[in-house]
Parts: C-alpha cells; sequence; structure tokens
C-alpha cells in the first residue's frame, strides 16, 4: 500500500518538475532565445537650435510624430480622418512592409492615433519655426532627414546635428530585437546650439513693411538688410516674396546703380584728385561716349563736385571715372570688396568676376557705366559692408552672423568685429560721410529724412538690362536707398532695394520713404541691449 502512495507522489512530482522545465523554456527561456545575429542601431542626436541675439527661439525642436501604414486593414479609421485626411490610406504596394502616411503630426495626435490597429508610430523631434516666413530664407528649414538644406540650417549644418550615437542589439531567428549592456554603445553627443546677430523684433517689423511696400508698388521683389555698422553685425535681413530656395540678397546679383558711386568718389577724395568745391560741367544734361549718350535726369549745369554727388550726376561721375583712369577704378572696387565673396555665414552666396579680371578689355562706354553702376553685379550683403565702411572710418568688416554659441553648456561669444581691409582714411569717410547728409537734407534723399536726426544716404535707380533688344530698359529698373544714422555716430545701417516697382521708379521716390518707416521703428524702440 505505502509503494503505491510512493509511486503516486512520484508521479505528481515528476510531472510537477515536467511543467516547471516546459514553464522555464516557454516563458523564462523565452527571453534570451538563439541568437541569430548582433545588429548595430543609430541612435539620432537632438539638433541644437537657433535663437537670435536676444534669446528668442528662429528654430526650435518640438516633439513631433512620423506615422507608417503596416497593413492593409487599418481601423478605426476615424482618427486617420482627423489627423491625416480621408484619403490616407491605400493598399500597400506588392512587395512593400511600410508606407509613410504623415510627417510632422503634432505630438497631441498620439492619443488619438495609438488606438489604430495597422499603422507604426514613431516619436521625433520636429523643427519649429516662430517667425515663419520673416525668416524663411535667412533661416532655411531642414528636410525630412533633419538634414538643413538652406539658410543658416545649412551652412551651420554640420555643427546643428551634432553626432549620432549607437548601440549594438541581438537579432533574434524571428527577427526580434533584444538590447543588452554587455555590448558596444556610444551616446549621441546633441548639436550645439547657435545665437545669431539678428534681432527678431527688428527681423519681423522689417519683413512685414517689405512686403507692404513690394504690393504697393506692383514689385518683383525686395530685400532690406539691417546692420550695425561699427561691429559688420547683421540685424535683420528679409526679402519679400519669401523663399528658401532663393535669398535676394545674397543670391541674386543685381546692377546697383548710382549708390555704387561711392567707389569712385572715394579714390577721388582719398587721392585728391578733386575738391569737394571745385567745379565740373555738366552741359546739357548728357555725355556722348563713342556713339552712346550718359544722361542726368535733368541738366544741372556747371556745379560743385560735392552736389555732383547730392544731386547724382552721372555726366559728372562718368567725367570723374575717366579722368582717374579704369585700373585704379577697378582695383578700388575690389578694396571694397565688390567681385568676392563677403564671406556672410550663408550658403551659396553669389559670385561675380572681380572688376579687374577684364578691365583690358572695357572701351569707353564700358567704363563709365561701370562707374555709375550700370555693367556690374552686386549683392546685398556687399554694398552693405562696403557703406559700412564709409560709417566706421574706413574698414571692410566681415558680416557677422553668429554673436554666440553653446559647447558644454557654456556661451561662447564671438570676436566683436573682425577688420578684412583698411579701406580709405578716416578725414576721407568723414567727408563723404558729411557730402551724403546732404543727400537726404537737400539732394535725391529728402524722402528719408528724419526731423533732428543726422542721416548719411545714397539713392539708386539701376537700368536692367533688357536681353530681347539688347539695350537698357526705360522702365524695368532696380530702385533702392541706403543710408546710416546718427551720421556722427552710426548705430544702425539700411539698406533698402526695391526690383522693378511700377510707375515712379526712382530710389529716392520708392526706397527712400521705406528705410524711413524702417529707421524710425529702430529710433522709437530703444532696445539694443548687451548681455
Amino acid at each position: 500500500m505505502w509503494r503505491l502512495k510512493l509511486l503516486k507522489y512520484m508521479f505528481v512530482l515528476w510531472t510537477i518538475l515536467i511543467l516547471y522545465w516546459l514553464f522555464s523554456y516557454q516563458i523564462v527561456r523565452k527571453e534570451a532565445p538563439k541568437v541569430k545575429a548582433i545588429s548595430k542601431i543609430t541612435i539620432p542626436a537632438k539638433r541644437g537650435e537657433i535663437f537670435d541675439r536676444y534669446g528668442r527661439g528662429f528654430a526650435l525642436n518640438v516633439p513631433g510624430l512620423i506615422v507608417y501604414q503596416i497593413s492593409n486593414k487599418v481601423e478605426p479609421f476615424e482618427p486617420l480622418a482627423k489627423w491625416i485626411g480621408d484619403s490616407a490610406i491605400k493598399p500597400l504596394p506588392q512587395g512593400t512592409f511600410a508606407l509613410l502616411l504623415a510627417y510632422d503630426l503634432p505630438i497631441q495626435a498620439y492619443n488619438d492615433l495609438k488606438r489604430v490597429k495597422g499603422i507604426r508610430i514613431d516619436k521625433f523631434w520636429s523643427r519649429d519655426y516662430p517667425y515663419d516666413y520673416a525668416s524663411l530664407s535667412l533661416i532655411g528649414r531642414v528636410d525630412r532627414n533633419g538634414k538643413g538644406t538652406r539658410g543658416v540650417e545649412s551652412s551651420l549644418n554640420d555643427l546643428l546635428s551634432g553626432k549620432s550615437g549607437y548601440m549594438h542589439v541581438y537579432r533574434t531567428a524571428d527577427g526580434k530585437l533584444m538590447f543588452s549592456t554587455d555590448l558596444p554603445h556610444e551616446e549621441p553627443q546633441d548639436g550645439m546650439n547657435f545665437y545669431l546677430t539678428i534681432d527678431a523684433d527688428i527681423q519681423d517689423f522689417a519683413y512685414d513693411q517689405l512686403k507692404k511696400w513690394v504690393v504697393k508698388h506692383g514689385a518683383k521683389h525686395g530685400l532690406v538688410i539691417v546692420a550695425d555698422p561699427m561691429t559688420g553685425e547683421i540685424l535683420a535681413i528679409v526679402n519679400y516674396p519669401p523663399s528658401d530656395l532663393k535669398d535676394y540678397a545674397v543670391k541674386d546679383p543685381y546692377e546697383p546703380g548710382s549708390t555704387f558711386k561711392i567707389v569712385t568718389y572715394t579714390y577721388a577724395y582719398e587721392n585728391e584728385v578733386i575738391d569737394p568745391m571745385d567745379s565740373v560741367s555738366t552741359g546739357n544734361g548728357y555725355l556722348e561716349i563713342q556713339n552712346h549718350k550718359i544722361r542726368d535726369v535733368h541738366p544741372m549745369g556747371k556745379i560743385t563736385w560735392k552736389d555732383a554727388l547730392v544731386h547724382s550726376s552721372n555726366v559728372a561721375t562718368s567725367k570723374l571715372a575717366l579722368r582717374i583712369g579704369k585700373y585704379r577704378i577697378a582695383r578700388e572696387a575690389l578694396k571694397f570688396g565688390f567681385g568676392t565673396y563677403s564671406g556672410i555665414l550663408l550658403p551659396a552666396e553669389s559670385f561675380t568676376s572681380a572688376p579687374n579680371m577684364h578691365v583690358s578689355l572695357w572701351d569707353s562706354v564700358t567704363f563709365a557705366g561701370f562707374a555709375i553702376g550700370q555693367g556690374v553685379l552686386v549683392n546685398g550683403v556687399q554694398m552693405v559692408m562696403a557703406y559700412s565702411a564709409l560709417a566706421n572710418g574706413g574698414y571692410l568688416l566681415v558680416p557677422k552672423l553668429i554673436r554666440a554659441y553653446e559647447s558644454d553648456g557654456e556661451l561662447i561669444r564671438t570676436p566683436d568685429r573682425i577688420v578684412i581691409r583698411k579701406v580709405m582714411k578716416r578725414k576721407t569717410a568723414r567727408l563723404l560721410t558729411e557730402i551724403l547728409t546732404q543727400v537726404v537734407d537737400s539732394g535725391t534723399g529728402r524722402l528719408a529724412r528724419i526731423k533732428g536726426v543726422k542721416i548719411a544716404g545714397k539713392t539708386g535707380t539701376a537700368q536692367k538690362f533688357d536681353k530681347k533688344t539688347g539695350r537698357y530698359s526705360t522702365n524695368r529698373v532696380t530702385s533702392s536707398f541706403i543710408g546710416f544714422f546718427p551720421a556722427e555716430a552710426p548705430r544702425y545701417l539700411v539698406y533698402v532695394v526695391i526690383d522693378e516697382p511700377k510707375g515712379v521708379n526712382y530710389g529716392g521716390y520708392v526706397a527712400a520713404p521705406l528705410f524711413k518707416r524702417i529707421a524710425l521703428f529702430l529710433l522709437n524702440r530703444n532696445r539694443f541691449r548687451s548681455w
């Protein structure tokens, strides 16, 4: 009898052992099934953020969602329709295991979408641009892979991207991944944060006003650049219409017109070729060279060299340039930075041939046109830095776009300014500044005047070359005004360019009033603070 009981107990015990072994194999050992391979997984770094000079965000990281369809059976459908649209779900193509449904959805969609079967939801850091169109050309955008494609996002991409990390994981025979701390791994290094020299308030206001101005004058497009001429800091750089594909201030070269005349007059005063009170005859308002006529807006007769610049005489400037010689004027243009890269930290800056490359081929007509800003190509940043040299006493500076950056938790300031070369003596800069104040007080820039503020400025009206006719157009022009203030101790420089305005199209009529609006905003806000 006892033997039967013992056998019964042994059977029960054996059954328990078998069940335990099966449990262990099915449950415990399921956590460590047979390893087929070791795979390497990339851990993306968090992209650095971009701020204005006061820490206001231009490009920020916000949590977002990517949604994939991984099955032909997706339900319930209502949450998808709410966040993605009615036509989002389609049959998966043959051999396709996942189909992208939506990119950059807000994180708020997660609670709704997590109830949907047949989709996969990945969380990631999305990019948010609080100033949207006002900063589009400047900041740029990132693509779906998080790589900067335009603007600052592109030029600083390597530093913003950081360094991705990695981890090795076990991949089982059934394709599942197993994480283990005993395998090699490296933590990602997040990208660096950057503080631009840009003031978001100025950027926003300049964009808003430029938009109104381009629409008002039926223009093709326009640009505004605001800078600190003493340091080379760019405080605003805006384009309208907005585009992340084309930055008119940097990428799109144009003929500047009369704003370019400072090259000839700088050489003349620096080398004492003329005295401002000496007289020059402008005749009946035109100068004939090789059967071509260079004209003034109206006849001025006999005037002083000072008034020739104040009233923007093309005849007088052409005469002066021919007297000085084409090689000297071409070298002077190079000293101002024309014909080479300005050094601004933005991608795809336009580059045109250096002025002295083809001087030997210039005839008198070509050279006379060059002196008055026709037949020469510049970009907006080049012009801003050239006039900054006048304002700061004669120094050509590198345009500064980065004010500070964060490295290992430490905020590091960039140099206050970088000098490229000395362009002119301080005496020459002061003389030209004084003449340019009269341009605003009594010359072609009168619509830029602000009571109680001494402004030095210059108008520009450049006829555009018509490829169809082979001649310069009389109604298609680039209108501009550039000025700095207060003239005695410049703090701001503003450059306005309006391309192909309709109706009255002189720079003094179209661009100078917009300069005045922006200048009044700068004077009234009193927000230029240090940190």
